[in-house]
């Protein structure tokens, strides 16, 4: 183990100091105390600035230059540090301003430079001479990982969980594991993208890799093959789906033509059963209209009659005259009704006046004692109240006084359990548990040195081939199945390219030989075969397109000689007919003259369709001699039919395929200069396997299983570990001694908390306890009753005694004219006296229900009052309103009276005048509406009077008659049709859209069908146009893919084997090196804190918890004390731990807030107590740490 240690400290223009500040330190723990703000935390600062630099930032809120450099612009901005490492002694200098670093090395009394050059700790390019040195020297490479472990400052961090840096340094992960398993994820990963299913990644990759790409190309290829077979078949049922549409296509030709002339005839069947529907309808109209037409007439005339001789009087009267009468009528019965409602609110006005001077005498006499006064209820049982307050402080002094006395004869029966401490209760439930704990392990103590050295025994015994075996040899058996795993499987991977190099070399020949065996007939034809036999392909099509086109130029042709010959002998037929019968003489010289036109129009038509059947045959001529031409370069080969073509087409482009695969894998065959190199590591890889099992054969001989044997002998080891670690903490807790036997024959007065305690528990009850053994001893005697019959004493005690103390307490704050019951005493005298005053008439002793009674009734009356009140004026107000609507009625009347004066001096009431005017307006305004209707019939048949009407009507009777005529006429050159009397219109339509539904079918499908023909022509010539690929490649191939595939998988499986292997390794390292700082940490955290049934937790990712008595604690349920001891405690243990190989020294930058005397004092002696004497700083402004150690003190002066 090599000791480090700091000799002495330089800063200049650092954080505070502007000038040279230094600091020299010894052995042990240095202390240098200073009061708050004088630098402290920047020496501690700069000693990590000196070794790992201060980074150039302009931000002062991070650790760098513009946070500690010296506001007064220092002449030097720099530090020195020189430091023991083991025998060596080093210095170190670092320029702060350009980062140059100087570490030098004292020899033979002179510094001698090992390392200079710039340092900059942000640089991109690193100086890694300089930082492998230093984390040689110090074991830590890091300024973080430095300050977080060997660098406690203030406040104390509180984390769950364990730095990851200072993980990895004590779990050994470093970085050449981490680099294994990464080599092994990224060959995987090259593999395959399925890196999370194996276990060995989070989760999968996105992109594929080559074994994804494998599985693709051998998915692409079989897709070829079966394209490639199905393109045969699909060629043939093209042919044979042709033929059947083409046929399928003449025959609804034919019937697509007689339907459309039947349609026809139809369709003019219906236009003229319409139109004699629509002239009927009319004819039925008009007459309707003449009959009603005659009815208004003549209702119009009686009407008009009847006016002039009954209703003379209203002659001349305007329109509204009617509303004028209605409106006179009830404005006479509002006055009626208004006059009644006057009579009825005076008298109501009456009554409440009377009302309001009853309830006023009533309050002015029997109730004006509680008259606007509402807190007179409140004031009496406020009086009552305090008077029975002053009684009951006159009553509790008196049985106060008589308690105090009875509890002080009660203490005087037990003993002197104070000297427990101020509760005795807790201290003893404390004691109780610290020796629930403190009795196992003394008892475990004794077991544990008889368990060690058994172990040390069996260890010699059984394993001493392990204890006495090299490094290199312990790291061999260490992971024995992984190397060897290793090993064997890099022999089998290049065993297994020797043998890919093999299988492409016998491919090549198996490849050439089945070419040789497929197209061994096709070797006469030349390369250029494909092009021929695409071109007869063409030619072929081209000639089916061309003796179509001259079949529907000769039906054409023949079509059109048809109607003109048909035509021209009509007209000369009758041309002679009428010539014979107006002018027989010239008939036979007419009929030779048509004779003559007809032989010349006949040779006219033959010489146009032989014209246009010319050209087709012309273009098939030239198609035919050069299919000719092709087919006697084909040789044998030559076939007619366009399938047996494609079928060539297709064996000749598979013959070329095949060819070009063939040149390329031969082209792919390594050279002697490519299998070299290869054959060198195979020879390296069976040596590497010799000298493996030549180093462990001595451990084979000897184990039957070596991993097992191996990890046997770690854990015996780690037991034996264990044990020593627990019998010198459980003697380093308890007192400083040399051999951990002296423990048992010391006095528990000289040791620790809770053996003195224990010895004055064992006195009160009349024990004796001269040793520790004594004591252990006397402990074990004690049985759980007897600490319950104890802890029920002792709590009797102590509540007895807290009621003495309350119950005197209490009697003299009644009993002091100075306290603050005597005051309130005094004040109840003085509010009863001015309560009796302002109660007059009544006190104390009048009934609160009587006045209660009182107030309510004076409440009830006073609103009561109100109410009449406001119902007066509201009585009053409406008064008000009724004379003034009955002022603009007789406004109103006055005009309509004198307008109505002339109809109302007959004498008729007015409601009589009003019926006969009622009357007279219903008779006009219906002789007017059929006189409107009268005139509408007429302008809708565009008639100007009554018998232009009738006028109207007879014509249309005779247009109907015409239009009949025509249909029967239409009936009789059409017998097919259906007759007129059918008049079943749904019938009708239903035949007619049948027909109609069957030719628009038809000539839909027609359609179609052409869309077919055109569409299987179109997929005829695009299957013959491909070029399907080569049926006997492509399973060569598929074979050579599925064998590449095969490999992946087996090596993608044995890299997933060797990461998981090497994984569970390095856990099971890191679990060891876990329970050990778990450990340690629970020592150290028991003998900071005197509680020793708490035990530190770690889990595998470094996460802290405390369990204590069986119950798992966070650390936030801890006490902020507890939590920075427990800090201190891991950041011991893990300096023990590093201190296997390099032991530094610990700052400490006034961390202690929250402690009391006795953590103080715990912290102390574990500070002394450290193991290896390792070097202490503690800087403080608390001058009860300078007994601690050596004091140190820089000049504070240059700050």
């Amino acid at each position: 183990m090599t000791k480090v240690r700091w000799l002495k400290l330089s800063l200049s223009g650092f954080g505070r100091f502007r000038e040279t500040v230094t600091v020299t330190f010894t052995p042990g723990v240095n202390v240098c105390l200073a009061a708050n703000e004088r630098g402290k935390s920047t020496l501690a600062a700069g000693l990590a600035a000196i070794i790992y630099g201060l980074p150039s930032t302009s931000d002062p809120k991070t650790f760098g230059q513009e946070r500690f450099r010296n506001w007064h612009d220092p002449a030097r901005f720099s530090g020195e540090l020189e430091l023991e490492v083991g025998d060596e002694q080093f210095r170190l200098h670092r320029n702060f301003d350009n980062h140059r670093v100087s570490l030098q090395r004292l020899v033979n009394g002179h510094w001698q430079e090992e390392i200079g050059g710039e340092h900059n700790p942000r640089a991109q390019k690193r100086h890694v001479r300089y930082e492998e040195r230093i984390t040689q020297l110090l074991g830590v490479g890091s300024r973080e990982l430095f300050t977080a472990t060997f660098q406690v400052t203030q406040p104390l961090p509180e984390g769950e969980k364990i730095v990851p840096g200072i993980q990895q340094l004590l779990s050994g992960a470093g970085a050449h594991y981490k680099e294994a398993l990464g080599s092994l994820t990224e060959e995987l990963k090259k593999i395959t993208r399925f890196t999370g299913r194996l276990g060995v990644t989070l989760r999968d990759m996105t992109q594929d890799r080559l074994l994804e790409f494998c599985e693709k190309e051998i998915l692409r290829t079989e897709q070829d093959v079966t394209s490639a077979i199905q393109l045969l078949k699909d060629v043939q049922e093209t042919v044979a789906i042709l033929d059947d549409l083409q046929e399928r296509s003449k025959k609804q030709a034919e019937e697509l033509g007689e339907k459309e002339r039947l349609l026809s005839a139809w369709r003019e069947w219906r236009f003229l059963r319409d139109r004699y529907q629509e002239a009927a309808t009319r004819q039925a109209a008009l007459a309707g209209s003449l009959e009603k037409a005659t009815l208004l007439d003549s209702a119009v005339r009686e009407k008009t009659h009847i006016i002039k001789k009954m209703y003379s009087e209203f002659k001349g009267s305007p329109p509204d005259t009617g509303e004028a009468l209605v409106a006179f009528s009830a404005m006479r019965e509002e006055w009626t009704l208004l006059a009644g409602n006057l009579a009825e609110t005076s008298e109501k006005i009456s009554l409440e006046r009377a009302s309001i001077a009853q309830l006023t005498a009533l309050l002015s006499d029997e109730l004006a004692a509680v008259r606007d006064r509402p807190d007179l209820l409140h004031s009496c049982r406020e009086l009552r109240r305090l008077e029975e307050e002053q009684r009951r402080f006159q009553e509790k002094t008196v049985l106060l006084s008589e308690q105090l006395a009875d509890l002080s004869d009660r203490l005087l029966c037990f003993p002197a359990l104070d000297r427990l401490g101020k509760s005795p209760v807790q201290a003893l439930l404390s004691l109780r548990a610290q020796c629930r704990t403190l009795l196992p392990q003394g008892q475990q103590f004794m077991a544990d040195l008889t368990r060690l050295a058994e172990l040390e025994e069996q260890i010699e015994r059984e394993y001493g081939l392990f204890v006495r075996a090299s490094n290199e040899v312990l790291a061999a058996l260490s992971a024995y199945e992984t190397h060897k795993m290793r090993l064997e499987a890099d022999l089998e991977r290049l065993n297994t390219a020797r043998s890919a190099v093999l299988r492409k070399v016998e491919e090549v020949q198996s490849r050439h030989k089945l070419y040789q065996h497929l197209f061994a007939g096709t070797d006469r034809l030349g390369d250029d075969a494909i092009t021929l036999v695409e071109r007869k392909l063409e030619l072929l099509a081209a000639k089916r397109e061309q003796e179509e086109s001259l079949r529907q130029v000769r039906t054409k042709v023949a079509s059109v000689s048809w109607r003109h010959r048909a035509g021209i002998s009509l007209v000369a037929l009758l041309s002679g007919l009428a010539t014979n019968f107006i002018w027989p003489s010239l008939s036979m010289s007419l009929l030779t003259g048509g004779l003559m036109a007809l032989l010349l129009l006949g040779l006219l038509c033959l010489f146009s369709r032989e014209k246009e059947c010319s050209l087709p045959q012309s273009r098939l001529s030239e198609i035919n001699a050069e299919m000719k031409q092709i087919d006697s370069l084909l040789g044998s080969f030559s076939v007619s039919k366009e399938a047996q073509l494609g079928e060539l087409r297709l064996r000749l482009v598979q013959r070329q395929e095949a060819r070009q695969q063939l040149a390329e894998l031969q082209a792919a065959l390594p050279g002697e200069e490519e299998l070299r190199p290869l054959k060198t590591e195979l020879e390296a890889a069976k040596e590497a396997c010799r000298a493996f099992n030549e180093m462990v054969s001595a451990a084979e001989k000897q184990y039957v299983n070596i991993p097992a044997a191996y990890k046997q002998w770690r854990e015996l080891e780690r037991e034996a570990d264990e044990l020593q670690r627990r019998i010198a903490d459980f003697a380093a807790n308890q007192a400083a001694v040399t051999a951990p036997s002296e423990l048992l024959d010391l006095s528990p007065s000289l040791l620790s908390s809770p053996w003195p305690e224990i010895a004055i528990l064992a006195e009160l009850w009349q024990g004796s306890t001269t040793t520790v053994r004594d004591a252990l001893v006397w402990l074990a005697t004690r049985e759980a009753s007897w600490w319950e019959e104890s802890e029920k004493l002792t709590s009797s005690f102590e509540k007895l005694q807290e009621e003495y103390q309350a119950i005197k307490l209490e009697l003299t704050a009644l009993t002091d004219p100075e306290s603050e019951v005597t005051w309130r005493q005094d004040s109840l005298q003085q509010e009863i006296a001015a309560l009796c005053t302002s109660l007059s008439p009544f006190d104390g002793r009048t009934d609160p229900l009587l006045l209660e009674s009182l107030l309510a009734r004076s409440r009830e009356t006073e609103e009561e009052l109100s109410r009449h009140c406001f119902a007066l004026d509201a009585l009053l107000e409406q008064q008000a309103e009724l004379e003034q609507k009955r002022l603009l009625i007789d406004e109103k009347l006055q005009p309509l009276q004198e307008r109505l004066s002339l109809l109302l001096a007959v004498g008729a009431p007015p409601a009589e005048v009003l019926l006969r005017w009622q009357e007279y307006s219903l008779l006009s305004r219906l002789s007017a509406e059929e006189e409107k209707e009268l005139i509408g019939i007429l302008s809708a048949h565009d008639a100007s009077s009554l018998r232009e009407l009738r006028s109207k009507a007879t014509d249309s009777d005779n247009l109907a008659v015409s239009i009949l005529r025509q249909w029967e006429d239409l009936r009789k050159l059409f017998p097919a049709l259906p007759p007129r009397e059918n008049e079943d219109p749904e019938s009708l339509e239903k035949q007619y859209r049948h027909l109609e539904s069957r030719a628009a079918w038809l000539r839909e499908e027609d359609e179609k069908l052409y869309s077919s023909i055109r569409e299987w022509e179109l997929r005829l010539a695009k299957l013959q146009g491909q070029a399907p690929s080569n049926i006997a490649g492509g399973e060569l191939k598929l074979q050579k893919l599925r064998e590449e595939r095969h490999g992946l998988r087996k090596e993608a499986a044995a890299l997933e084997l060797a990461y998981k292997e090497l994984s569970r390794a390095i856990e099971f390292f890191s679990s060891t090196y876990r329970q050990g700082l778990a450990d340690k940490a629970t020592a150290y955290f028991a003998r900071l804190s005197g509680i020793f049934s708490r035990q530190v937790l770690l889990d595998e990712q470094f996460n802290i918890s405390i369990n204590e008595d069986g119950k798992t604690a966070i650390l936030a349920q801890l006490s902020q004390g507890a939590r920075d001891q427990l800090y201190l405690a891991l950041r011991l243990a893990v300096a023990d731990l590093l201190a296997d190989e390099i032991q530094l020294p610990f700052i400490f930058d006034d961390p202690f807030l929250n402690w009391d005397e006795i953590r103080l004092s715990n912290m102390q002696k574990a500070l002394h107590d450290m193991p290896g004497s390792r070097q202490v700083l503690l800087f403080s402004h608390r001058q009860e740490f300078a007994s601690w150690g050596t004091a140190c003190q820089p000049d504070w002066r240059q700050t």
